[in-house]
């Protein structure tokens, strides 16, 4: 009998079966890093535009038939802790190497990993790459032991450390974090967005919103609006 074998489950002790959950977890969060190693294979080998994929995610969606959502989170993973080549083979080490030893590991898992990048994203541009590191390993020695959740609430003190002062940004750091995603439409072909505005161009977005956007205008009840 194997485990998924409801027989053999119902045979275990107690602590039998809190051994093999985190057995399983520890096997899943592996085969997440064993994924993005693949991921990682499949876009240097340009396989996807060779079976007439766009991109890796759309190739992610075709073939093993997962969603939208999870094939972008799958490749942002790869590109965070994934190890990379250029263009002459040399190879790169991983942007969160700590991150990704801790997942081969199968000491954390995909959650662990956003929650430091999400933090690491936030890391101020003027911090020495020495900070930076330091912050990166904390961070995943930390998720070895600790909820993805309690990552973030971990990387908030992090943050407030390595910029005491909360001064506004500077030009440079506006600009790194400037950005606007839009995502898939969805079943009624609404489609979302987000992102961060600079202060340039806030102020030429905001007086055509306030022109174009106020109560009643573009009403499509109201052919003249």
């Amino acid at each position: 009998m194997f485990v998924g074998d409801p027989r053999y489950l119902s045979g275990l002790s107690n602590d039998d079966i809190v051994e093999v959950l985190q057995r399983l977890e520890t096997a899943l969060r592996t085969a997440t890093a064993v994924g993005h190693r693949l991921i990682v294979e499949t876009t240097e080998r340009m396989i996807p535009g060779r079976l007439g994929c766009r991109s890796t995610g759309d190739f992610l969606i075709g073939t093993p038939r997962i969603s939208a959502a999870d094939a972008a989170r799958r490749v942002t993973g790869a590109k965070k802790t994934g190890t990379w080549h250029s263009l002459d083979g040399e190879q790169v080490d991983p942007q969160l190497p700590a991150t990704a030893a801790a997942q081969r590991a199968g000491a954390i898992g995909p959650d662990h990993e956003a929650a430091v990048a999400r933090v690491m994203r936030k890391v101020p541009y003027g911090a020495g790459f020495g900070e930076s590191t330091v912050a990166e390993k904390i961070l995943a020695d930390a998720a070895c032991s600790v909820t993805p959740e309690e990552v973030t609430k971990l990387g908030a003190h992090l943050l407030t450390y390595l910029h005491p002062d909360g001064d506004l940004p500077d030009e440079k750091e506006r600009r790194r974090r400037r950005g606007l995603r839009i995502g898939k439409h969805g079943t009624d072909l609404m489609t979302p967005i987000s992102g961060l505005l600079n202060p340039d161009t806030r102020a030429l977005l905001e007086p055509i919103l306030a022109k174009l956007a106020r109560p009643g205008m573009n009403n499509p009840d109201d052919p003249d609006r």
